[in-house]
């Protein structure tokens, strides 16, 4: 009996960590986007705080490409990393609306996790200049669905592991 008791101790010490570790872990990641949309108020009015010198252009040079997550204050002329996400693809196979009302776009929608990036929000990955919205919902965490015309298009994309840029 006594180690009975001492189990469900144990889990339920054990589950009350899990949860107040998965709260905690939503609110920061919830407080990043929120600073992140202050700095980008403050920065159309007096321009960026940190970033690379005008015209470097130099994409690319010197990150490691094994990195999870860069650092997140990393800012260029297109927008500010949010570190690396796991993509994948999607297509509309039930001719549905998005999840924000609208019909989804090739090169155009995608699908978050709206308590990490919120409807509307705008973003392109370190690799493109396609620019994406968040106008659909479905996946957790730190993974972006892209929407493709076609179930192939769809899983020729795969999983990939992409540095995205939040766009003001």
């Amino acid at each position: 009996m006594r180690k009975q008791i001492k189990a469900i101790f144990v889990l339920s010490l054990s589950l009350s960590l899990l949860f107040s570790f998965s709260a905690f872990a939503a609110t920061a990641k919830k407080n990043h986007v929120e600073d992140y949309n202050q700095q980008a108020a403050s920065d159309a009015v007096s321009g960026p705080s940190t970033g690379s010198a005008a015209g470097s252009g130099n994409s690319g040079s010197g990150q490691n490409a094994t990195a999870v997550e860069p650092a997140p204050e990393r800012t260029t002329e297109t927008g500010t990393s949010l570190g690396i996400f796991s993509t994948t693809g999607y297509s509309n196979d039930n001719n549905q609306a998005t999840a924000s009302g609208v019909w989804p776009h090739e090169k155009h929608t995608a699908s978050a996790d709206w308590s990490i990036l919120p409807k509307g929000t705008k973003f392109r990955f370190a690799d493109s200049d396609i620019v994406y919205t968040v106008e659909d919902s479905g996946v957790s965490g730190r993974t972006i669905d892209i929407f493709y015309e076609t179930h192939d298009a769809a899983s020729a994309h795969g999983v990939q592991n992409k540095e995205i840029f939040l766009l003001p």
